[in-house]
């Protein structure tokens, strides 16, 4: 849980929003027949050996004792830095990181590393960003910005004096409309066509009678003209034409009867004409051709580059005001151009060198958008597909993320779109030891060939591909004896401590009978061996060891498989009851635990921690503290995998598990009402494809140091849902791990809370935070409700830290009675400023709240928020109503552009607001300030707020589009409705 100073808003703002379509439910997890998920059983024989039998596989995609490394079927790719024999590739050999936001990629030490991308802005370009292609993609300030030398035009800052500015972005139509102030339109004649530009489209000209007449007849006695061709062919002497012509002023021409104007530009002075050659220029190739004369000087550049001057010419420039200048055509005779033209410019004056080179690159590094390649600029390009339902790329090129899509394999799962590319999860098909072979098929699952029932396998013999135990049973009983007993039913053991000691064999269990026990000795378990309970409401024990029952076994995990049932435990308070460290596969069900420090901790790797990291952790699980880019992802053996928590109960306990893979904690009940011991971490680190459903957990504050759930560097689609909590969530981080098709995902919890704040620590305001270095997070279906007026949560959903904190969806909450449903701060520059771009807010519902500041807060600081997209959303009740606003950025000042408000309910109150600046630049508009027509009556939330009837004001009312390819998708009308739920 990081510091967090609490915000306090001199305005008065309010009330709340919703989102879109049914909430979904995530399924539960495919168990396999060990108990472990499948992804699990692949961990869990993660290291080989040789007592195992099990070879190690170079291509499996796990490191097993005899490789370096192993990268599954990248091994010996160029992206990678394993070699085909599961050998690491020498320093400093090129590879890819998967990063288009760095360079100089090369391999050290196994680990493929690389510098990142500089992107400096200036005083015409409002950012400066790394492009996610391997460039920078500048965000232009409006054109006629203030600026040193003039005003700001296309990026650039330029001297008053720009006669017109055609794009030629229409794509359609006869008119090419002028983007200077002069409104100076051009009109298209003959057979024009509309073609991919070299930014946005460009017009076609077929060399015979296609051109485009601008109507400016006036003299320019000092110019610049800047345009854009791609010529269809090579220069010819048998006419007289180019892309920009004006009768007896100047011409840009590419044929020329005159050799000295062929592919040149020409002005006339005092009735003689000069030449500046453009030199040697490619056909079918997007080239910028400039030209500027000064009275002086004729000057022609090519890409923004200098090629000729002449400075014989002096004087003003003639002119023919009796003919026009034409785009593609002489100005007086039927000559053509043959070729496309784009972004085409004429001043009043001679631009400088500078200027010319920054309009080349303003436009240079924009890609062609459809043509198959991925160019710098775009974030993917499939082509004539991009914007269709199959692909991962818009229509502009700009990558879709988190959407369904199918990658054509069959042999993966959970397809979704990440940066523009359709990403799988590889199904995890390793055979156990009871399985002759599991591969994937081409319907995309396992096929699996069990061995012969009665096989020998490590517990016992195989059933039904199934390795059963053939372990003895062993017994402790409240009437039995250390000393003379033998653990037989008839002379069972008096102590679970002394039973632990005995029993070493795997397979074997320990049966413990109904009764009350008091064991201050440690146990200490061996792997394979299960502690079974008469049940937890007939077995007792009250212990003072620290830790009772120990199982750990060293790095690599190994296969722990101890089970843990039917028992209930009290200590001292201070002391834990089960420490588990280095085993996979362990499971703790149906039991109860009070007055432990913790109840159950499960971990692989301890963590490293620093808190002055110099630079990347040369250890694996390692965190940085004072630099979270520098900490390192847990090694495969470092893994605690297919770990199973379930069907406990605990109070003045909480359970620690770190270090953890493809586990499964359910069905636990916490309450921790009567001490400030938190539930669930505080801190724990390293969850790695968690699965957390169905917990209920009760603490006694909401407080820096007693928090419901505390979980950092969370990643691979960890998965909280189903959850009932009155305390807080912090679940935070992911620098470095999987994150598709999230880093997790927050679904269908209960945050309702009466619970007093800062108790025995500093208060917090918030339900749920999530940021720090985080990208793809889905928080869906959730209720955040505050039952009192003073305590409880003030925030619902806090999105903040330091760091990338980018691609958020946030949709179909429903929010009561706080005072900021959703708060988006870029106030924390703590070790790197905040980077916040595309968070989607949409399909909510916010209820009021006593003193709300904002329903929606975008805390404007020393970071940047880039595209925050609100739609469908509902506010009604409203403190102060009349006087408050949805959607609020303060203190507004610093860096919040490209917000988006549209297709929301506001009922009482205003849209939005702006402290300062061009927060609201991405629009607001089509909202609603209209009463939703909601049922109103039954349980909160639901049917509490879904429409009243078909014709409610919300229903079919919402948008699908939140930006350039990203949808929603899965509503039932005409269009979604608006608000969290959909009319049934």
């Amino acid at each position: 849980m990081e510091s967090r100073a609490s915000f306090l808003l001199p305005v008065v703002v309010a009330i709340s929003s919703a989102c879109i379509g049914e909430v979904s439910t995530i399924p539960d997890a495919t168990i396999g027949a060990d108990g472990a998920d499948g992804a699990g059983v692949a961990e869990a024989a993660d290291a080989a050996t040789a007592d195992s039998g099990v070879a190690a596989v170079c291509g499996d995609q796990r490191r097993d004792l005899d490789e370096q490394c192993d990268d599954g079927s990248a091994n010996g790719s160029a992206a990678s830095c394993c070699d085909a024999t599961c050998h690491r590739k020498t320093d400093s050999t090129p590879c890819d990181d998967g990063n288009y936001c760095t360079k100089e990629d090369a391999c050290s030490g196994g680990v493929c590393a690389a510098t990142a991308y500089s992107c400096a802005p200036s005083e015409c370009r409002l950012t400066s960003t790394c492009d996610g292609a391997g460039g920078c993609t500048m965000m232009s300030k409006p054109d006629g910005t203030s600026c040193s030398t003039g005003t700001c035009q296309g990026g650039v800052c330029s001297a008053a004096g720009l006669v017109a500015f055609w794009k030629l972005d229409e794509g359609s139509g006869t008119t090419l409309g002028d983007s200077s102030t002069n409104d100076r339109s051009a009109n298209l004649n003959g057979n024009v066509t509309w073609a991919s530009g070299k930014r946005g489209s460009a017009i076609g000209l077929n060399g015979i009678d296609a051109y485009a007449e601008t109507g400016i007849s006036s003299a320019l006695p000092f110019f610049s003209v800047v345009t854009w061709i791609k010529a269809a062919a090579a220069p010819s002497s048998s006419q007289d034409s180019g892309p920009v012509m004006k009768e007896e002023n100047f011409i840009l021409s590419w044929d020329h009867t005159n050799d000295a104007f062929r592919r040149a530009v020409g002005v006339r002075v005092g009735g003689e004409w000069y030449s500046a050659s453009f030199g040697s220029v490619t056909i079918d190739t997007w080239h910028q051709l400039a030209a500027t004369y000064d009275g002086d000087t004729l000057n022609a550049y090519v890409d923004g580059q200098l090629v000729t001057s002449n400075s014989a010419p002096s004087g003003p420039a003639d002119n023919d005001p009796a003919h026009s200048l034409k785009l593609g055509r002489h100005a007086v005779r039927p000559a053509f151009f043959a070729g496309a033209i784009d972004e085409t410019r004429l001043y009043d004056h001679a631009i400088t060198a500078a200027e010319v080179l920054s309009l080349y690159e303003d436009i240079a590094g924009r890609p062609v958008c459809g043509n198959g390649a991925q160019e710098t600029g775009e974030d993917c390009d499939d082509g004539a597909a991009n914007g269709a339902a199959t692909s991962c790329c818009s229509a502009t090129c700009e990558a879709v993320n988190a959407t369904a899509c199918d990658d054509g394999e069959a042999c993966t799962k959970d397809d979704r779109c990440s940066s523009g590319k359709c990403v799988g999860t590889a199904y995890s098909c390793t055979a156990t030891s009871c399985q002759e072979s599991s591969v994937c098929d081409q319907e995309g699952g396992c096929i699996v060939t069990s061995k012969q029932d009665g096989t020998a396998c490590t517990r016992g013999t195989c059933q039904a591909g199934v390795c059963q135990s053939n372990g003895a049973t062993w017994h402790v009983a409240p009437n039995g004896n250390d000393g003379s007993g033998n653990g037989t039913p008839g002379a069972p053991w008096a102590t679970l401590s002394h039973a632990c000691s005995q029993v070493r064999e795997f397979g074997d269990a320990i049966e413990v009978r109904a009764g009350a026990y008091h064991d201050d000795a440690p146990c200490d378990l061996a792997p394979g061996v299960s502690i079974l309970g008469a049940g937890k409401d007939a077995v007792t024990i009250h212990t003072a060891a620290n830790p009772f029952v120990r199982a750990e076994s060293g790095i690599p995990s190994i296969d722990g498989s101890n089970e843990i049932s039917g028992i209930s435990f009290f200590g001292t308070g201070g002391n834990n009851c089960i420490f588990s460290a280095g085993r996979n596969n362990q499971r703790i069900k149906a039991c109860h635990f009070e007055d432990f420090y913790a109840g159950i901790s499960i971990r692989g790797k301890l963590r490293g921690w620093s808190d002055s990291c110099s630079g990347p952790a040369s250890d694996s699980a390692f965190y940085c503290e004072n630099h979270k880019l520098y900490s390192s992802e847990p090694a495969p053996g470092d893994w605690a995998t297919g770990a199973e928590i379930n069907d406990n109960t605990m109070k003045n306990a909480k359970i620690f598990p770190e270090t953890i893979k493809d586990a499964l904690i359910h069905h636990n009940t916490i309450d921790n009402r009567t001490s400030l011991k938190s539930g669930v971490g505080n801190t724990s680190f390293y969850w790695s494809g968690v699965k957390f459903f169905s917990n209920t957990i009760y603490t006694q504050t909401i407080a820096w140091s007693t928090i419901a759930v505390e979980v950092w560097l969370v990643s691979n689609d960890c998965q909280f849902y189903d959850n009932t909590t009155d305390g807080w969530f912090s679940i935070l981080s992911n620098p470095h791990g999987p994150n598709l098709p999230y880093s997790f995902r927050v679904v269908n919890n209960t945050f309702r809370s009466a619970a007093p704040r800062g108790i025995g620590s500093g208060a917090v305001i918030t339900a749920l935070e999530v940021g720090y270095h985080v990208q793809n997070i889905l928080v869906e279906g959730n209720y955040f409700e505050n039952t009192t007026a003073d305590d409880g949560y003030k925030v619902g959903i806090a999105i903040w830290g330091y760091g990338q904190v980018k691609n958020y969806h946030v949709r179909n909450n429903v929010v009561r009675n706080l005072d900021i449903a959703v708060q988006v701060s870029s106030n924390d520059g703590q070790e790197v400023p905040f980077d916040g771009s595309d968070f989607y807010i949409y399909n909510n519902l916010f209820d009021g709240g006593p003193n709300q500041k904002g329903i929606i807060l975008i805390e404007d600081g020393v970071g940047t928020i880039r595209n925050i997209v609100i739609k469908n959303n509902i506010f009604i009740n409203g403190a102060n109503a009349g006087y408050y606003q949805a959607a609020v950025i303060y203190p507004a000042g610093h860096d919040v552009t490209g917000c988006t408000f549209t297709h929301n309910i506001v009922q009482g109150g205003d849209f939005v607001s702006d402290a300062g600046g061009n927060g609201w630049s991405g629009g607001v508009s089509n909202n609603f300030a209209i009463a939703p027509e909601l049922t109103s009556s039954g349980n909160r939330p639901d049917p509490y707020y879904r429409p009243s009837s078909a014709s409610s004001n919300v229903v079919d009312r919402g948008t699908a589009s939140l930006a350039p390819g990203v949808t929603i998708s899965g509503y039932a009308g005409a269009a979604p409705d608006i608000g969290a739920y959909e009319w049934r």
